[in-house]
């Protein structure tokens, strides 16, 4: 991270020393100054996007940092920003961007803005952190938007809430309804008419609320009805009229808003209990009116009333089927005889003159005015009898047609005497008949019988007595009926809690274990509930039904929600099983192929989308984990890890070569890469018959037969001087001349001119130390093969190495030779040899030197170089620990060679923790692989998520980098080297 204080510290200093150089420094701080530059104006640029959204908050958050994008450019602009202008003009430096104040001053702004609605902003964030109510965080957004309007999103965050809080008052109401919330529907219906939305309510969410809240009215009312229809009852079983009439005008009221049907059982139970308080109000009404009469004829009687008032009064009591006072009758009877003594007088007084002249006409008139009383009477008696048979009054009747004794006499009378007859044996027969019928309806075995009975009866029922009789048998068979329902609504809502209580547990069981007996066995049970439950909730309240249908949707989500997780662990079970590979001899493709499929077909009964996708892109990497467990079979199936002879090496190249071609994304390419380098190396070492490419042994070997090397001796002079004559020779004494090499061939000699017998150090040549070592390794080569090609390098190496006699610049020379081509004869030696081989390759020294002629000041310069380029290389590690290093990784590539891949399990899931699915029992210590893969799939590599101690696996918490669900586990053996 840039020190914009320091750029521009070194800026300043370089502006107000005197001659303001351009040094590195300054050009480096320029460089930061014009990056720094850059890295504010790309921050400000998207503080003013934020800014132009809408989104003030995110802007400030993202412009106070860190670094605190204000703070910045207060320091980037410095005061002797223009001086320092003229300087990159000067020295043509890189110009930095003009930096965005308009921008900072725009952020400031929203800055001053913000500090009013810190508390709400805070409280908002608080508010969304705990997740609380919609209804609380939107009324939070209301305020922000009511303090801010100029901030647009604050419209849309309210609008978003509001279509999501209308979502949740849907659920609430819902929920509500069903359990009976009436006050929380009230609620939610007022909240959506406060007049605070932006958005308009959904009319399907108001019409729903409304049908609610009608609903519980009217099923408030339903339940008052009931409450009152026992109260009526209890009214009518005490007699009390009053509060029966009290009860009734409720009544009226409630079943109006209840709108229950006219045959709902309610209605019919309290039907003879309004017809009583019907009949009572009837009969009140009467008693009233027949007093009233009793008062004006008792008026009348004590003010003088004529016949015709009296008997009209008379006969109006008498239609209240009740009989006149006795006291009042006497007088009413002594008033109508004085009445009539008085009209017979006055008769007496205006005939009297004439009595003597009539007495003959006045004693017929007598006997026919008596006959004519006699007929009057009569008539009056008959259609009083009349009256009474019309109003069924048959006692009455009888007793007044007893009053006479001569019936007979007149057709009349006696015609209503047969009449009378007629119609109480009419009347007997109903009354046995309705007499039947009760003992019948109290002896029936079911409300439905006994109300086809009450049906039957009814039209016999003509008696007030008769009616309440029924009304009894009536009430008694609806007080049964109410006992028994309720009785069998008890029950049924014991069965219901009974099954309740059994899904309760039966869910409780899913979640624990949703495959067990048990469970299954539980769901039996209850699904064989329902049959009986609803056979005894025949009849009962249809919120009865309503329970019950619940719960048998319950109990079928419930099957269906274990047949799924049954299926699903089934379809996991199968993955868990194909994930284990492990037992020979391997079918790989046909494993691997029955694991892919397994882990589709889980992919597709998971519910989760994300997790399906995760595990059908796993299944997509099926090449990868067949390439792993190939490879491994590969290996297994070689009799000895490295071939020896070239055929063997040939072979064997090519079946990994194959094995590459088939599967180039193989998580061990790697590996196999560097064994086919290894084997092709050894294939390099030596001639292969029917090849006639050059290995490395000819080419060691057209070295070590170069004339300088393969066949030289030395002459060397007292003064130090070494040459290198092409055949042996011996001097004897005086002057003499030779020929000596000053190039590595034959044709490269040179003549020596007179040389004194006392200047030579020895006085016959010798074998050169790098001839001695080419005959060692002439007769070694004959021997060497592919097997021991490494050993021999080695041996020539050090017999190099340690010959103190040998040049310096030859020893270098042979050394980066010899080590080349053990190294292209071992890619372990290669890489073992690496340091060794960049010190004798990277060393200056002139390659066409004439290093062997003593008098060439270039070779003598050149053999000093090569002293200490081989002193250097000699600080290395020697050649000893270098062959053993190169062994030692060898051995590891033959421990990963030699090891068994097998796949134990898979991934179920990498979050929030990697879990692992697997049968297999480990035995010893393994380390667990996953194959991981880049997103395109074009190279894969072994990834170790954890290891197997004691049985028991233990994960890497790195694991979580390389794993997703679906891929499978794969265990090696813990001794292996990592791949």
């Amino acid at each position: 991270m840039i020190d914009y204080q320091s750029v521009v510290d070194e800026i300043r200093y370089a502006i107000q020393s005197e001659d303001c150089e351009l040094t590195a420094d300054l050009r480096s701080a320029n460089e930061q100054y014009v990056e720094a530059c850059r890295e504010i104006n790309k921050r400000l640029r998207r503080v003013e996007e934020l800014l132009n959204a809408g989104l003030r908050s995110e802007a400030i958050q993202f412009g106070e940092g860190p670094p605190n994008v204000i703070e910045v450019v207060s320091t980037l602009s410095f005061p002797e920003a223009e001086e320092w202008s003229g300087v990159v003009l000067l020295y043509d430096l890189p110009v930095a961007e003009k930096i965005k104040v308009n921008i900072v001053e725009q952020l400031s702004e929203a800055q001053l803005i913000e500090e009013p609605l810190q508390n709400l902003l805070a409280k908002h964030r608080r508010l969304s952190l705990a997740r609380a109510p919609l209804q609380m965080r939107l009324d939070v957004l209301r305020q922000l938007r009511q303090e801010d309007p100029d901030t647009y999103t604050w419209d849309e965050d309210v609008r978003t809430f509001e279509q999501a809080r209308f979502k949740e008052m849907a659920t609430v109401a819902k929920e509500a309804h069903q359990v009976g919330d009436k006050e929380q529907l009230k609620q939610i219906f007022d909240e959506l008419n406060s007049g605070k939305w932006l958005e308009p309510a959904p009319k399907k969410l108001i019409a729903s609320l409304r049908k609610s809240l009608a609903s519980h009215s009217k099923k408030a009312a339903r339940q008052e009805v009931e409450e009152l229809a026992e109260q009526l009852e209890q009214a009518f079983s005490e007699l009390d009229i009053e509060q029966a009439k009290s009860l009734r005008n409720r009544w009226l009221q409630v079943s109006k808003e209840a709108a229950l049907p006219h045959d709902a059982p309610t209605f019919v139970s309290v039907a003879p209990v309004l017809g009583w308080i019907s009949d009572e109000e009837e009969r009140e009404a009467n008693e009233k009116a027949y007093e009233l009469a009793v008062s004006r004829l008792e008026i009348l009687l004590n003010d003088g009333g004529s016949i015709e008032e009296l008997e009209s009064l008379e006969h109006e009591i008498l239609s209240f089927e009740k009989a006149v006072p006795d006291l009042l009758a006497n007088r009413l009877e002594n008033r109508l005889e004085t009445l009539r003594l008085g009209e017979v007088r006055s008769h007496r007084l205006k005939l009297g003159g004439v009595v003597a002249v009539l007495v003959l006409l006045t004693t017929v008139v007598s006997i026919l005015g008596y006959r004519q009383v006699r007929s009057n009477a009569v008539t009056t008696l008959a259609n009083h009898v009349e009256h009474l048979l019309n109003e069924e009054q048959y006692e009455k009747a009888e007793a007044a047609l007893n009053s006479r004794s001569d019936v007979l006499q007149w057709p009349k009378l006696l015609n209503l005497q047969t009449r009378l007859d007629q119609e109480v044996e009419s009347e007997s027969n109903r009354v046995k008949q309705l007499e039947r019928l009760s003992q019948l309806i109290e002896e029936a075995d079911s409300y439905e019988a006994a109300m086809q009975l009450i049906e039957q009866a009814t039209p016999l029922v003509k008696t007030t007595d008769d009616e309440l009789e029924m009304q009894r048998i009536s009430s008694e068979w609806d007080n049964r009926n109410r006992q028994e329902m309720l009785a069998k609504q008890r029950e049924v809502q014991d069965a219901i809690s009974q099954v309740t209580s059994q899904l309760v547990a039966a869910e409780a069981e899913l979640s624990a274990d949703p495959r067990s007996e048990s469970l299954q066995k539980k769901l039996t049970e209850i699904g064989a509930a329902f049959p009986s439950i609803l056979a005894k909730s025949k009849g009962l309240d249809s919120s009865i039904n309503g329970q019950i249908n619940s719960l048998s949707s319950r109990h079928k989500h419930l099957i269906n929600e274990r047949k799924k997780i049954v299926e699903l662990f089934m379809k996991q079970s199968d993955v868990t099983t194909a994930a284990l590979i492990t037992k020979s001899p391997l079918d790989v493709k046909s494993d691997i192929e029955v694991y892919r499929q397994a882990l589709e077909q889980y992919a597709n009964v998971i519910e989760d989308e994300n997790s399906s996708k995760l595990l059908t892109s796993a299944a997509s990497e099926a090449q990868l984990w067949t390439a792993g467990l190939e490879w491994s079979k590969l290996t297994q199936s070689w009799s000895k890890q490295w071939p020896t002879s070239p055929n063997e090496v040939a072979s064997r190249i090519q079946s990994c070569e194959t094995f590459l071609n088939d599967y180039p994304t193989a998580p061990d390419l790697e590996l196999l890469n560097k064994y086919i380098t290894q084997l092709k190396s050894i294939e390099r070492r030596v001639p292969i018959t029917g090849d006639t490419s050059p290995k490395l042994k000819d080419k060691l070997t057209k070295i070590l037969a170069t004339p300088l090397i393969a066949d030289s001796w030395i002459l060397q002079t007292k003064q130090g001087k070494r040459y290198y004559l092409p055949e042996e020779k011996k001097i004897n004494s005086g002057l003499f001349r030779f020929s000596h090499f000053v190039g590595y061939g034959a044709d490269e000699l040179r003549e020596c001119g007179d040389v004194k017998f006392s200047d030579l150090k020895n006085f016959s040549a010798v074998r050169s130390p790098c001839s001695e070592v080419a005959d060692w390794a002439q007769r070694e080569l004959n021997e060497v093969d592919a097997a021991n090609w490494n050993e021999f390098c080695k041996k020539l190496a050090d017999s190099i190495n340690n010959n103190e006699q040998m040049n310096a610049f030859l020893k270098l020379d042979l050394l980066r030779r010899v080590l080349e081509m053990a190294g292209e004869g071992d890619v372990f030696l290669s890489e073992a040899l690496k340091s060794h081989i960049d010190i004798l390759q990277g060393a200056q020294v002139s390659p066409v030197a004439r290093w062997m002629n003593p008098d060439d000041l270039e070779g003598k310069a050149a053999t000093s170089e090569a002293s200490q380029v081989l002193e250097k290389m000699g600080r290395l590690k020697n050649f000893n620990e270098v062959w053993k290093d190169a062994a030692n990784s060898q051995a590891a590539m033959n421990r990963q060679l030699d090891s068994e891949t097998i796949m134990i399990g898979w991934i179920r899931a990498s979050v929030p923790q990697v879990s692992i699915e697997t049968q297999w029992q480990s035995k010893g210590a393994w380390n667990l692989y996953v194959a991981f893969t880049d997103a395109e799939k074009t190279s894969s590599q072994w990834r170790n998520i954890g290891e197997v101690r004691t049985g028991k696996i233990e994960l890497k918490p790195s694991a979580k980098s390389f794993v997703i669900p679906g891929r499978p586990v794969f265990a090696m053996p813990r001794e292996v080297a990592s791949p």
